[in-house]
């Protein structure tokens, strides 16, 4: 992959004469890389994995434990895979300003 502002621009690359795919995105180490290098996408999916952890532990929230142990559980359950590698994302200000961040 290529990362850069500009659109369309193509790299060939060989190795022992085998010519190498270039993609548009991949997952890598767990975190959404684009070409374009933003991070819009990656915290969309993100989000949207954080959605499916939380649904599958909708039963365990649905039980008479205390507020605050559900509370925990989210934070440990849901959380995690939300930010996992938020560390690295970069955030434009324009989608913080629209996002109330």
């Amino acid at each position: 992959m290529h990362i850069s502002r500009k659109e369309g621009r193509k790299l060939t690359i060989l190795i022992e004469g085998h010519k190498l795919d270039q993609v548009e995105q991949f997952v890598y180490l767990g975190s959404l890389v684009t070409k374009d290098g933003r991070c819009t996408k990656e915290v969309q999916r993100r989000i949207a994995l954080g959605k499916i952890a939380f649904s599958k532990r909708k039963e365990l929230l649905r039980g008479s434990l205390s507020l605050g142990l559900k509370k925990r559980m989210v934070k440990v359950l849901v959380w995690s895979v939300v930010f996992y590698g938020s560390e690295t994302w970069t955030l434009r200000r324009g989608y913080q300003k629209s996002r109330g961040l």
